[in-house]
Formats: structure tokens, sequence, C-alpha cells
């Protein structure tokens, strides 16, 4: 299986997570959320953490302002990049002006706090797109730009 395989165009993100492509090009113009990889110079593609940062981009959008929600994607990047444990087993836990991966589940609710799992992503991903995996192998037409190219 190809990179190509591995990663979504853009229109196979809005299909996913349900934003419009036109929404999906302006986060990455804008730095919000940028494309893992590109093919020939100008296709974006992204990874199924890329897919899942959308996902909460979506949903916390809800409850902050993009200033804000900013702030907390850059932490749930970091998060997701860090992190090696089955994406279907993590929650994204903002609480106090933080952003936090992590590994679970969350049992209650307090003020201020608002949980995503990303389970529902994953098996979203997994019924629309079955041969997809995580792992990546490169191709010669793609070249790495977001945080994997370090």
């Amino acid at each position: 299986m190809s990179l190509e395989k591995c990663l979504f165009t853009p229109k196979e993100v809005g299909e996913v997570v349900g934003v419009s492509y036109r929404q999906i090009r302006y986060w990455g113009k804008t730095g919000f959320i940028k494309p893992t990889a590109m093919r020939n110079g100008k296709h974006r593609l992204f990874t199924k953490k890329d897919v899942c940062l959308f996902a909460a981009a979506k949903h916390f959008r809800e409850h902050y302002s993009i200033p804000k929600l900013r702030g907390f994607m850059q932490d749930i990047a970091q998060g997701l990049r860090d992190c090696y444990l089955p994406l279907p087993g993590l929650v994204i836990l903002i609480q106090g002006g933080r952003a936090f991966v992590i590994s679970g589940q969350v049992v209650g609710s307090f003020p201020g706090t608002h949980v995503f799992s990303l389970a529902p992503v994953c098996e979203t991903i997994k019924q629309m797109y079955p041969d997809t995996e995580d792992g990546l192998r490169l191709s010669k037409s793609l070249r790495i730009v977001g945080p994997m190219a370090a």
C-alpha cells in the first residue's frame, strides 16, 4: 500500500468530518490545521490524526472563539504527534485553558470542561475508507511538509 492510501484529500476530510472544502482550505491557509504532505507540490494531503484534528476543531468551535481554539489546537496537535497509542482509545479534554490528549474514558463532568472522543471519528473513517492503514510509507511524488517532516 502506498502513502496515498494512508492520506486523505481535503474532499475526503470534509466527507468524514462534515465540514466544507472551503473551510478546510481556509484552515490550512491560516495555519489552523496544516496538511502533513503535498503531492506534486500543490495537492494537500492529511493523515488520520489530521482528520481527528479537524473533527475536534469542528466540535470545540461550538464552545470557544477561534483565537482561543487556535491555542488549544496547537496543544492537541502536539499531543497527537507525541502519542503512539491507538487513536480510537484517545480523548481530547479541554479544561482550565489547556487542552490534553489522554487515553481512556472521562467519567463525570466538571464546569468549563469539554471532552471529545476520537473513537467515533475513527469508526467513520474505517466505514468510509476500509482500506486505510495507520502506517506511512514514502512515495517519490509526495513531500512531507507538516510536523512529520522533522
